[in-house]
């Protein structure tokens, strides 16, 4: 802790931080939490550092959360996926996104996900099929995109 502070609370600031898109406020937040904790594993740091444009970063803090949480939720494949998107590593944001779309395969943005992907890869048949699944979800007209223009 800092001056009373747990590191749970630097990250649940820096979480919130991202979502009003001030991304710099939050990679901070998160550091402070990292710094009170080295151990502190918060797969949301590494969807901070997406939209702050820091991609290569965020796939470290990722795969740290990853062996420090071997029980973590499918989320921070998502955004690990997103990452290497980001990177133009389409090959393995393929295979982490398929990850991602079996354990979560409700999650519309999944399937988005794999047919940007895979637009890129220029599988363009089986982009256009992943489109139609994301378009099929129950609640594609209602939950929010998890990556947002910011």
């Amino acid at each position: 802790m800092t001056g009373g502070v747990p590191c749970s609370d630097h990250a649940a600031l820096g979480s919130v931080l991202t979502w009003l898109h001030q991304h710099d406020a939050s990679v901070a937040e998160f550091e402070r939490a990292n710094a009170l904790n080295p151990n502190y594993a918060d797969w949301r740091f590494g969807w901070a550092l997406v939209p702050a444009g820091d991609s290569p970063r965020a796939i470290q803090v990722l795969r740290a959360s990853m062996r420090l949480d071997p029980f973590h939720g499918p989320l921070l494949l998502f955004y690990l996926g997103v990452a290497h998107f980001m990177l133009e590593e389409y090959t393995h944001a393929l295979d982490i996104m398929r990850d991602f779309v079996a354990q979560a395969p409700v999650r519309p943005w999944g399937h988005v996900m794999l047919a940007m992907i895979l637009a890129q890869l220029g599988r363009a048949e089986e982009a256009k099929a992943e489109t139609a699944e994301a378009l099929r979800s129950p609640t594609a007209a209602l939950a929010p995109s998890p990556v947002q223009a910011g």
